[in-house]
């Protein structure tokens, strides 16, 4: 199963941080400087079970390179970005309907 985080930060970022840690096909969408040191550095966690670390490589990319078909996107961005959503890469969830059993499961949490 292939799963997408669209959002990087604290919530999307921690959900993709833990199922690359479980070896699950998850793909993280981020921008700018955020996007270049994930794919650089890893991303950095901070916890209160498991302390400071960082999770790398971790897969992230930006919404317009991303060409997979997952079959689980989950939406973890602030309220304000849901438009920036409807304007960026619109066939997402047609692509993902497309895949596997022709499901597609959605979580939307707002970061």
């Amino acid at each position: 199963m292939k799963y997408l985080v669209i959002g990087a930060g604290g919530t999307g970022g921690s959900i993709g941080a833990y199922m690359t840690e479980a070896g699950k096909d998850v793909t993280l969408i981020a921008r700018g400087a955020h996007l270049k040191k994930m794919q650089e550095e890893g991303l950095k966690m901070e916890t209160t079970k498991r302390g400071n670390y960082t999770v790398h490589p971790i897969r992230a990319t930006d919404m317009e390179h991303y060409d997979e078909q997952p079959d689980v996107i989950f939406v973890c961005v602030k309220g304000y970005s849901l438009e920036d959503l409807r304007h960026g890469r619109q066939d997402a969830g047609e692509a993902a309907g497309a895949s596997g059993d022709g499901r597609l499961y959605l979580y939307c949490g707002r970061d």
